[in-house]
């Protein structure tokens, strides 16, 4: 199956290193494993600064988003994978019955408001908010 394809990618990617999974990639290494074009670098500082996310947050999307990527078969993150991961950050909890990130209105207006920041800025600079957080 394709979830066993993406286990034993992971399994490889990471063999010579004392993890083997996504969600265990360091902060230290995410640029190393979870590198971005630049649409995908557009897309993460918009949601970056709108969401107000923390450096945390910003680093488990990262992961996901290459779970996602492994779970497509693609060798690098894409922009879709990263639209998926934010989808899912900021989906409905049904279990708790309410957004996850209550100060803003639904995902899909989100979503509009930052492709049109995005492809409207068009910058090419390299966004870390490691960087700018310190």
């Amino acid at each position: 199956s394709h979830i066993q394809r993406a286990h034993a990618l992971q399994s490889a990617r990471y063999a010579a290193l004392p993890f083997s999974y996504n969600s265990r990639i360091p902060p230290e290494l995410i640029d190393r494993f979870c590198p971005l074009d630049t649409d995908g670098q557009n897309l993460m500082r918009n949601a970056y600064e709108y969401y107000q996310l923390s450096v945390r947050s910003y680093h488990r999307i990262l992961k996901v988003a290459r779970t996602i990527a492994d779970l497509a078969g693609e060798e690098r993150i894409l922009t879709n994978h990263l639209q998926e991961a934010l989808q899912m950050r900021f989906s409905v909890d049904f279990n708790k019955k309410r957004t996850l990130f209550s100060k803003r209105p639904s995902f899909f207006q989100d979503s509009l408001l930052l492709f049109q920041q995005t492809y409207r800025f068009g910058g090419n600079s390299f966004f870390s908010p490691c960087k700018s957080q310190m």
